[in-house]
């Protein structure tokens, strides 16, 4: 049998050191990977919306940003109904303000959330969520819009954007400046159109329009 040879203790330390070495830089590098990922994760903001209605009940209103997204998610939570379900939309614009109003005279208040796009033309758009019979909370849905509307002789007649929105009696109003179209230029008035919406038969109606 042979003898074992004697450790050299300088190598030994050398070995040490290196394999040190070789175990930090591999953490350091897999904390870089980290950090990385982190930083490369999309930020995710709630911004929170609190409403009483007439009869003392609550909702809860959601609203989940991305960064560098123009849309947003919307969750819907009532509380103090017989059925308090949430209610979601998702891929809509950003919440520009939120009311409360009874415009359909039932005696329950809808939840009127307006929303408005990122875009230069800053368009308007509003969703209206109700209790269904009293009970269930459901989105009262918008009637077909005729594209037709938004040519000379519609009810749209002259729209690009920049609406504004109130409520007022039985009613939604939007109002916006009128535009004027051609084949080359578009081009600003100094004219407004106001818009009438109702609530008819658990539908959203657009009824009339005027200058």
């Amino acid at each position: 049998m042979l003898p074992k040879s004697p450790m050299n203790p300088k190598l030994t330390s050398l070995s040490l050191i290196l394999l040190f070495y070789a175990c930090t830089t591999q953490n350091s590098r897999l904390d870089q990977d980290e950090a990385r990922n982190e930083v490369n994760t999309p930020e995710q903001k709630v911004v929170h919306y609190y409403k009483h209605t007439k009869k003392g009940r609550k909702i809860h209103v959601k609203e989940l940003q991305i960064e560098g997204m123009p849309l947003v998610e919307i969750q819907i939570i009532p509380s103090g109904y017989p059925n308090n379900h949430p209610v979601e939309i998702g891929a809509v614009d950003p919440i520009d303000h939120i009311e409360l109003a009874d415009l359909d005279r039932n005696g329950e208040d809808e939840l009127y959330i307006f929303t408005r796009e990122t875009g230069i033309e800053k368009k308007g758009n509003f969703y209206v969520f109700a209790p269904l019979k009293g009970e269930k909370f459901v989105q009262i849905e918008m009637e077909f819009l005729d594209p037709k509307e938004f040519l000379k002789g519609g009810k749209l007649e002259g729209y690009l954007g920049h609406d504004q929105f109130v409520l007022e009696k039985d009613r939604v109003i939007r109002t916006y400046p009128i535009f004027e179209f051609n084949d080359t230029i578009v081009k600003a008035t100094d004219a407004h159109r106001k818009v009438i919406y109702k609530i008819k038969n658990h539908q959203i109606k657009m009824m009339d329009s005027y200058r």
